[in-house]
């Protein structure tokens, strides 16, 4: 069933302001600041991803985190840095690398997550356990049609075929 195009409208202007509130650096900050743990909501994330995947390889990572090659390398530094994970070769393929959080990574985690989950409480206490569900489902959903490679469209850029599949 066709949508109308102020549904698209309204839906776009939602996304947006979503996505630039969730990458504030003012958000980055109080969690920071909450949990003790100096880190980007981002690069919490990805320790996230290596907390609950650990030891994971960096190819299986970039896919599991949807990064590109160079921010992932970003996180990666900030946190072997931090002393949050420590990097190694894969004991299969010499040629690549693995990681794996240390005690300090993921006390750290813990620490970020319990405050990123009190803070979202806080400001959805007046929502019903029923509402939250309805809307996980359908943003989920939302998120599994924007991924989806079959429904991405091919768009021409300078004279050339850019598949967005592969974005």
């Amino acid at each position: 069933m066709p949508t109308d195009e102020a549904s698209h409208r309204r839906l776009n202007a939602v996304l947006a302001s979503l996505a630039q509130f969730a990458s504030s650096r003012s958000l980055d900050l109080l969690h920071a600041s909450r949990s003790g743990v100096p880190l980007s909501l981002a690069t919490a994330a990805v320790l996230g991803r290596i907390v609950e995947q650990s030891p994971i390889g960096l190819t299986e990572l970039r896919t599991s985190t949807r990064l590109q090659s160079a921010a992932l390398s970003h996180h990666i530094r900030i946190l072997a840095d931090g002393g949050y994970i420590e990097r190694r070769g894969d004991p299969k393929d010499g040629r690549a690398a693995v990681v794996r959080e240390t005690a300090e990574g993921r006390s750290a985690y813990q620490r970020f997550r319990a405050v990123k989950e009190e803070l979202l409480s806080a400001q959805l206490v007046d929502w019903t356990t029923e509402e939250l569900n309805a809307l996980s489902a359908a943003m989920e959903r939302l998120d599994a049609d924007l991924r989806s490679r079959e429904k991405r469209p091919r768009v021409e850029h300078h004279d050339a075929k850019v598949d967005l599949t592969k974005v």
